[in-house]
């Protein structure tokens, strides 16, 4: 990570990453986050960094920024640029990127996959589209300081159990929980697979009623249940739950 607080000069940002990295001989990055570090990274800087270091691969790239991106890679073609800006994550790719490395991924990998893919198919249409489908979801993670958004709604999605901060964080407030459950509703056009797995983590009863019912309430369109840890008769009952309150909500169950 580039050094915050204390405002580097771009010297110092080259012996710091080059003292940090020495004795290494795995690739390594820049990740290069100009609003939390509060310092930028200039071109002249990794040129240097490629020149002093053969480990030097490339950067995720978190700003705003497209013009940076096409100097990096105008000048070093073989500079690898990972997407760390959710609402750039088209754009960056289709100009050269290789990949992503962000929050939304933790919500939809699945369209995630499918807009990587569509670039480097040259299906730039089809990227296009699945940008779209996402645009609002990837804006919606900068309602707020990252990561206070997406942690609602992972934990909406039951993605996670609980939506847990240490301060001066805290969670997302009632007219921005309101905001995110727009978010996440407004991608119901884009089918939601949500697999509920259910492990000795997961096997309390109220634990197991509340994902399932928070995966529902917030659009969920298939529900997947697995679980070998639990006898029987219990599997089965759950089963039927399941079963009855997709019916509800008008989403598919899968019962393995």
């Amino acid at each position: 990570v580039t050094p915050y607080y204390i405002r580097p000069s771009q010297q110092g940002l080259i012996e710091y990453y080059l003292e940090v990295t020495e004795g290494h001989n795995i690739p390594w990055m820049i990740y290069h986050i100009p609003g939390r570090a509060a310092v930028s990274v200039t071109l002249d800087t990794i040129k240097e960094l490629r020149d002093r270091s053969p480990t030097f691969v490339g950067m995720k790239h978190a700003v705003n920024d497209l013009g940076f991106v096409s100097e990096c890679l105008d000048a070093f073609p073989d500079y690898v640029i990972f997407v760390g800006l959710e609402e750039l994550s088209f754009p960056e790719m289709a100009i050269g990127a290789v990949g992503l490395m962000n929050a939304v991924g933790n919500l939809r990998p699945d369209v995630l996959v499918d807009m990587c893919q569509s670039v480097w198919d040259n299906d730039l249409s089809k990227g296009r589209e699945l940008h779209q489908k996402l645009f609002q979801l990837n804006q919606a993670v900068f309602y707020d300081t990252n990561p206070i958004p997406i942690k609602y709604m992972m934990k909406r999605l039951g993605i996670i159990p609980a939506n847990e901060h240490r301060l001066p964080m805290l969670p997302a407030s009632p007219e921005l929980e309101k905001r995110l459950d727009r978010a996440l509703s407004g991608c119901r056009s884009t089918q939601w697979r949500l697999c509920v797995i259910l492990t000795e983590s997961l096997c309390a009863w109220h634990h197991w009623q509340y994902v399932l019912d928070a995966a529902l309430d917030a659009g969920a369109d298939c529900i997947q249940l697995r679980e070998k840890e639990i006898d029987t008769s219990e599997l089965l009952l759950r089963a039927d739950i399941t079963v009855a309150r997709c019916r509800r909500y008008g989403a598919s169950a899968i019962i393995n």
